[in-house]
């Protein structure tokens, strides 16, 4: 995603009062008591570890950090014995249940008692998106978007949730197609630790540090429609 899907319009809003805004929730947040001071800030990166400026982006841009602009969480952790496979409890999402920039419900889905769930940040969220902490490596990368509140439906331990702090349909799919696409891969690849014989780990803290570019608003909107089409398009091709 390199900004050149649309035109860039000098009477957009600024990038500058979507960040304010994610500074106003982050206040909120951390008033509430639900994030750490030290999390308030918002780094905006100019260059690289090698000093070199990020200049591939529109000049109305931004690159900030993964963590400046999502709260993280992993899922529910459990143990073997409390699940079952009897529909009943609630439902538990696993690395299967993802797929690139979509997820699904599978018959073998697990399910637990409401008694073993103590946080109500395990279920999953409208806006949110979701990944696999560990993987085989060629399933690493894979990031699906939560399309509504699902009250019944959690994600297992395994999986990270990441809530965007300015939520939005428009905001959290921008977010999809930036995060899976292959500029981001390079960077997640690069931070994944083999774990095992055969899965790959992706570290919460360094994941956190990964850049992102972050475009203002109403240039999301347009790029996102834009990429929307083209799937279709694509979609249409495979029929």
């Amino acid at each position: 995603m390199q900004g050149k899907l649309v035109e860039q319009d000098p009477n957009d809003e600024s990038v500058e009062v979507l960040l304010e805004k994610i500074r106003a929730e982050k206040q909120k947040l951390f008033e509430e008591g639900k994030i750490k001071k030290k999390d308030l800030d918002i780094s905006i990166v100019s260059q690289g570890d090698d000093n070199s400026y990020y200049g591939n982006i529109p000049m109305n841009w931004v690159v900030i950090k993964i963590k400046d602009i999502f709260s993280m969480n992993t899922g529910l952790s459990y143990k073997k014995g409390d699940l079952s496979i009897n529909n009943k409890g609630v439902r538990i999402i696993r690395g299967g249940n993802i797929k690139p920039l979509e997820f699904s419900l599978l018959d073998n889905d697990y399910y637990i008692d409401t008694q073993f769930i103590s946080s109500e940040q395990v279920y999953l969220k409208h806006n949110q998106l979701i990944t696999p902490v560990a993987t085989s490596l060629e399933h690493i990368g894979k990031f699906a978007r939560i399309d509504k509140d699902y009250d019944g439906v959690v994600a297992g331990g395994f999986i990270f949730q990441l809530t965007p702090f300015e939520s939005s349909e428009i905001i959290s799919k921008f977010l999809l197609f930036n995060l899976s696409s292959p500029l981001f891969y390079k960077q997640l690849k690069a931070i994944t630790k083999l774990s095992g014989q055969a899965l790959y780990n992706i570290p919460k803290t360094t994941l956190s540090e990964l850049l992102i570019p972050l475009a203002p608003f109403e240039e999301q909107e347009l790029i996102t429609q834009k990429v929307e089409k083209l799937f279709e398009k694509v979609n249409q091709l495979w029929k």
